[in-house]
């Protein structure tokens, strides 16, 4: 709710692997104790690779105009296609997530939603342990 007009939705051929990520998106209602617990997405963040060479991402932004060219954007990936409709290579359903607040924070904001091929997102890091708000 803190952005005007209708949300998109992304289209997702042949299915996907939603189970296989759980471990990188843990629902808020899962660890929440009380009432008054923060309500927020404990997520594994991982880095963008930044080689403008490679195949173009499919990105939209939450904020119309805003450009997903600087370093501080990660993500958070949520599915992957399925193995039977890689003909192109596996793809990523993505949450697209920028720092909230100070640097070296382990909370972030939503900045929009992809689709990424693997070579887009850095696997021989790990992911930092964080949550969105």
């Amino acid at each position: 709710m803190a952005y005007a007009g209708g949300i998109r939705y992304m289209h997702v051929p042949g299915g996907a692997e939603w189970a296989k990520w759980e471990q990188d998106i843990v629902s808020p209602w899962k660890k929440a104790r009380n009432k008054n617990d923060p309500l927020e997405l404990e997520v594994l963040v991982r880095d963008l690779e930044d080689n403008k060479r490679q195949r173009r991402a499919l990105i939209f932004s939450d904020e119309p105009g805003r450009a997903f060219d600087s370093s501080p954007f990660k993500c958070v990936v949520v599915g992957s296609s399925n193995p039977l409709t890689q003909s192109r290579g596996r793809e990523y359903y993505v949450l697209i997530v920028t720092p909230l607040g100070q640097r070296g924070s382990n909370i972030y904001e939503r900045a929009g939603v992809g689709r990424l091929y693997e070579q887009q997102i850095v696997w021989n890091k790990a992911g930092i342990k964080a949550y969105i708000r």
